[in-house]
């Protein structure tokens, strides 16, 4: 199973840290919800009573031993020319006495109730990064809030319940225009290399001015404006607290560097693929904002200063909710699972699915399990763990993770076969791809079937169901009173947890040769048209990524070191092959499929099925900047053009004679800003010319196909702008009048289409 991502050979050299912090800014920009109370989020998010909240605030926190004299050493370390690693002793002194202080106020033993510390290595401790483009880079966190270890204990980003960012200098604001969601957010992170955002038009949400009672004490030189508030996004080296305000004024969310760097540490927990949401802890001098990341939206406190009597409150109640806090209150998932493994041949019983109660980096001890309920089963279904392959390099969005695991039945034996379990966080007005697959299946006849996923199991749970604090945290601010069911804070569109597990496929660039390539690129091509002709569904999302290989007992062979843990002396371990399996194509990932009405246009009851998709390299070339004379919806045709260019880039990089995939720069260009015009370029080359990008071990292959395409789509596309130009009303853009069609496209590479009598053709 795979999912659309940057390109291996067009990846991220160019990838550095601006850029990235750059990109996550524009990533939640738009998405960033109205602030809420420090209360309203210790309560929604990490579980802390109303009625502990009271017991605390009564116990005038402020006067604490040593509670003045660590701030007295927090603001020394300020005004100090030391780096921002010289705050956290005196931070930390001044946490372990308010949790020491809260602890003896609500009658707790500190050593039992208090379980959690920071991890800090005084800026010099590095955790290495799990995103597919960075795997060979290290963060530097400044501190992150964990479970106890053992000295000399290595973390990992799995660890991690919350992180924290200190802040010496004053921050620069960069206010940033909102963007579209795009299929793949690995893209917008690296926008030189070919990041762009091209589906999905996000609202922009409204910043709510909330009040604050703190009385004013400012620290390491600051002045702050009585009387009035400046919001976050505002806040630079001096910080003022806010007066309650009824500001109705809708406006962007402005976010600053500062803000940025948090978010990598925020999209680092997120790409554990364990995660359901994070917090972190910005601290600008000693002005506190909470921040709360999910795959919808992003949300934060009011800035507070704990250097005044009610910011240490909040502070106080921030450190004492966030140690107490279970696994799913601090974001991680709830249906990952420690896996007692049972021996080989034995059957998973209910004792070997238990609870974790701290976090685990092996993904030998782990493996999912969901709720029947919301599923397509009523057998409990649990999937040990054997490797991420796939996280998703973003922080709002679909948030895709695709793990391989294993399949097994609550008290029956795990199948010797791999498998690909895929789950996404999908607009909840879509369908998801098992209801799309499903459809297709029944609508399309025996013969195509076989190119399309089989998933073995799917789930859909909404956001009401996962109990997610952002729509408690909504319904708190809705509750106040200062927004209508109207604000855009309100309509922000939920996202749903999509789950589905399919057989092991085998991504097209490990095809065994050329003509295995080619065999698999015409199933999936057929399969497509056959799809969208009989199916009523158009893809939207063609790539490299999304045309897979199968062969049975070859692509879902479990690995060695795999087998001999489950498998090994049962008798249920797979078979040796004595030769290589037959293999066939598969036409994968229908999550940006649209269903057609009648009409044979894409069906207009869901809004996000117009919003243009595609992975940047495969993309057809007017929707990469449509002009007005096309239409702006995703057509079949635009589908078509991608399939052409996914046969120009596999003859550019996929080097089967040695197993390898090569770079080609001047495709890798076909990822950035400049693709339209590349790609233009590349249709009117000479055919000579274009043949430099080829590798040897293609060449029959462009000649016999590429060729004649890119003849074919560059007389339509010329005849298109004529037709444009002219306004010729009777012009059909859909087809290019005629040009594109599937008929076309076959004819021009010489082949012919099969399955059109079905009963009588067998695949």
């Amino acid at each position: 199973m795979s999912t659309p991502m940057i390109s291996r050979t067009a990846s991220s050299n160019s990838a550095n840290a601006d850029l990235m912090k750059a990109s996550l800014r524009k990533d939640v920009q738009g998405h960033i919800l109205r602030e809420v109370d420090t209360n309203t989020f210790v309560t929604e998010v990490w579980g802390l009573s109303a009625a502990t909240i009271s017991t605390i605030a009564q116990s005038k926190l402020h006067t604490s031993p040593n509670v003045e004299l660590f701030i007295s050493d927090y603001n020394k370390s300020l005004l100090s020319r030391e780096r921002e690693p010289a705050l956290h002793l005196p931070f930390r002194e001044l946490a372990a006495t308010l949790l020491a202080s809260i602890c003896q106020t609500l009658g707790l033993a500190l050593n039992q109730a208090i379980t959690t510390d920071f991890w800090d290595t005084k800026g010099d401790g590095e955790l290495s990064s799990n995103l597919f483009f960075r795997r060979d880079r290290k963060r530097k966190p400044d501190m992150l809030d964990m479970f106890k270890q053992a000295k000399g204990y290595k973390p990992e980003w799995d660890d991690v319940r919350c992180s924290f960012e200190f802040k010496k200098k004053d921050a620069r604001v960069q206010g940033l225009d909102p963007i579209a969601e795009s299929d793949d957010v690995a893209r917008q992170l690296f926008p030189s290399s070919g990041a762009s955002s091209t589906s999905g038009v996000v609202a922009t949400h409204s910043e709510g001015l909330s009040s604050s009672n703190t009385q004013e004490r400012t620290t390491s030189g600051a002045t702050a404006r009585s009387g009035s508030k400046r919001p976050h996004s505002q806040i630079s080296g001096a910080h003022a607290p806010s007066t309650t305000q009824n500001n109705t004024k809708r406006r962007r969310i402005a976010v600053n560097g500062d803000d940025a760097q948090l978010f990598t540490y925020a999209l680092e927990c997120l790409a554990t693929g364990s995660r359901h949401y994070t917090t972190g802890f910005l601290i600008d001098k000693s002005w506190i904002t909470i921040w709360y990341f999910d795959r919808t939206a992003v949300q934060r406190t009011t800035t507070f200063d704990f250097s005044t009597d009610d910011g240490i409150l909040s502070l106080g109640l921030s450190l004492f909710a966030l140690s107490q806090c279970t696994m799913k209150q601090a974001g991680f998932d709830p249906y990952l699972y420690k896996l007692v493994t049972p021996q080989p041949g034995k059957p998973i019983t209910e004792r070997s699915v238990l609870p974790f109660l701290k976090p685990s980096a092996s993904p030998k001890e782990k493996c999912y399990m969901f709720p029947i309920s919301g599923s397509s089963s009523i057998k409990q279904y649990i999937f040990p763990l054997v490797a991420y392959i796939y996280r998703y390099s973003g922080i709002v969005g679909r948030g895709t993770c695709v793990a391989t695991v294993l399949v097994g039945i609550r008290d029956a034996i795990i199948l010797a076969n791999l498998h690909a379990l895929k789950m996404s966080w999908q607009y909840n007005t879509r369908k998801s791809e098992a209801e799309i697959l499903s459809h297709l299946r029944g609508a399309l006849p025996e013969y195509w079937r076989k190119f399309l996923p089989q998933p073995v199991f799917s789930a859909k749970y909404t956001a009401a169901q996962l109990d997610l604090p952002r729509s408690r945290m909504r319904d708190a601010v809705r509750d106040t009173g200062k927004i209508t069911n109207d604000d855009e804070h309100v309509r922000t569109i939920d996202r749903d947890l999509h789950v589905i597990v399919n057989p092991g496929y085998a991504n097209i660039w490990k095809a065994r040769n050329v003509d295995e390539f080619k065999k698999a690129f015409l199933d999936c091509l057929e399969c497509h048209y056959h799809c969208y002709t009989t199916g009523k569904v158009l893809h939207r999302d063609i790539s490299e990524n999304n045309l897979m290989i199968y062969r049975p007992g070859e692509t879902d062979r479990v690995p060695d070191e795999v087998s001999e843990q489950y498998f090994v002396h049962s008798g249920t371990n797979a078979p040796e092959l004595n030769k290589p399996q037959p293999s066939h194509g598969i036409l994968n990932d229908f999550d940006m499929a649209s269903m057609l009405n009648e009409d044979e246009a894409i069906n207009s009851g869901n809004s996000h099925h117009h919003h243009l998709t595609g992975t940047r390299p495969f993309m057809a070339y007017d929707l990469l900047d449509a002009p007005s004379s096309t239409p702006t919806v995703h057509l079949y045709r635009h589908d078509l053009e991608s399939f052409f260019y996914i046969l120009v880039w596999a003859a550019a990089h996929y080097k089967y004679s040695r197993g390898a995939l090569v770079t080609a720069p001047e495709l890798a260009k076909w990822n950035g800003e400049d693709a339209q015009k590349l790609k233009l370029a590349f249709l009117f080359m000479p055919p000579s010319k274009s043949m430099e990008y080829c590798l040897p071990e293609f060449s029959d292959l462009w000649r016999a196909w590429i060729t004649p395409l890119s003849r074919m789509f560059r007389n339509g596309i010329s005849e298109a702008s004529s037709a444009g130009d002219d306004e010729d009303t009777d012009y059909d853009f859909t087809t290019y009048n005629g040009r594109i069609t599937f008929e076309r496209f076959m004819a021009a590479i010489g082949e012919t289409p099969r399955g059109l009598n079905p009963d009588v053709d067998t695949a």
